[in-house]
């Protein structure tokens, strides 16, 4: 559209993300070489969750699929009238705000598997006289509060398991594994301090203790779980690794550190889209099931702050002995949602994941703007409390 050279979206402060129950502010910019003849120009706010993949079921392919409208609000900032039936050549400036839910769930991109994603953006739409009509579309990133200064999120988790192995039709001594992590809650950017005791009576070496930082994401379709069982696709994050274990020696950490990387938080906000964390510490058997034990944590946007006084807690027991060897305890409950956002938390900006995606969809053809995109997420820098 040569009338238009210039059309496009700004957030006020350049800001790239918001938490829920905030005013999404901006401006929209256009500057016209000549009088357009348009009937009115909107700003929408839209936000969506969406699923799709499929599953092996027999010899046949099952599909499945889920979309949800979570925000979808539109505000006209310019109208033709009989006083102005053009928009005049020049360059021009309209503001726009609105008031984001305060139930959002933060924004999420599942890569690989299928379609997993809560999107949201700001659309630009020029209605042009007699028909036609121009499209800019710009993302941005919800980051749902999930404080991990409140006190439930502070309580260490223990747990302990043990197991036997089968050598030529005898049992051998028994394989044990008992271990700690330091609080229930984190932030991207924080450390997991990892405390285990690992036994080994059995006549094999062990190739060690193994710590890991493990996603969980649970897809459903119209309300009901995925015909393979929990749905879940995992993904890992983070990993430490130990030394050998000779037969009857054991190993021992004290609170080894694991960084959490930038990504995404966890989201419980979403009726089919359930997005966890667990730490996984286990005793690796080479040729053989390791000896597992899990715990639920979450991930939060609201990191620590120093001001803070934690109280030591007596640790959260996580009974792994009884759910099975590939079961995942109950995940956590997220805090109550609160709107205060503490001034002394560090909150830096980071990618939520290595990979960008191009979020043009199917009536996207010839839509304006940066299409692609990455969600980010408050990345903690400040080194974690000493309890």
């Amino acid at each position: 559209m040569t009338a238009l050279a210039q059309f496009y979206v700004v957030y006020k402060n350049n800001r790239r993300f918001y938490f829920p129950g905030q005013a999404l502010c901006g401006h929209l910019y256009l500057e016209v070489v000549e009088p357009l003849a348009a009937t009115k120009i909107d700003v929408v706010v839209r936000g969506m969750a969406k699923v799709r993949w499929s599953e092996q079921a027999g010899q046949n392919r099952v599909k499945y699929k889920n979309m949800e409208t979570l925000v979808d609000d539109t505000v006209t900032v310019w109208s033709k009238t009989e006083n102005t039936p053009h928009l005049q050549a020049g360059e021009h400036s309209f503001p726009f705000s609105f008031n984001l839910p305060a139930g959002l769930p933060s924004s999420f991109e599942l890569f690989g598997v299928g379609v997993t994603f809560i999107r949201y953006w700001v659309m630009a739409t020029v209605d042009l006289d007699p028909t036609g009509r121009v499209k800019y579309k710009r993302p941005f990133t919800v980051i749902q509060h999930i404080d991990v200064n409140d006190p439930v999120l502070s309580i260490p988790m223990r747990s302990e398991n043990d197991k036997t192995l089968c050598c030529l039709c005898c049992k051998s001594g028994p394989l044990s594994l008992s271990a700690s992590i330091d609080r229930t809650g984190y932030c991207p950017g924080d450390t997991i301090r990892v405390s285990a005791l690992a036994e080994n009576l059995t006549r094999r070496v062990m190739t060690g203790i193994r710590a890991q930082l493990i996603s969980f994401t649970i897809r459903k379709e119209n309300g009901s779980a995925t015909r393979a069982g929990d749905g879940g696709v995992r993904i890992l994050l983070s990993e430490v690794m130990g030394d050998p274990i000779e037969v009857g020696a054991s190993d021992k950490w004290e609170n080894r550190p694991m960084t959490i990387p930038a990504c995404s938080p966890s989201i419980e906000g979403c009726s089919f889209i359930r997005h966890l964390h667990y730490v996984q510490v286990c005793v690796v058997v080479a040729r053989g099931l390791n000896l597992r034990v899990h715990f639920p944590i979450i991930l939060g946007t609201i990191p620590l702050c120093e001001t803070v006084q934690h109280v030591d807690q007596h640790a959260m027991y996580v009974d792994n002995k009884a759910i099975g060897v590939f079961a995942l305890p109950q995940p956590m409950s997220l805090p109550e949602a609160t709107f205060v956002l503490p001034v002394t938390c560090p909150l830096v900006e980071a990618d939520a994941t290595r990979f960008t995606v191009n979020i043009a969809e199917d009536d996207d053809d010839g839509t304006m703007g940066d299409l692609n995109y990455c969600p980010v997420v408050p990345y903690s820098k400040a080194r974690p409390l000493n309890r």
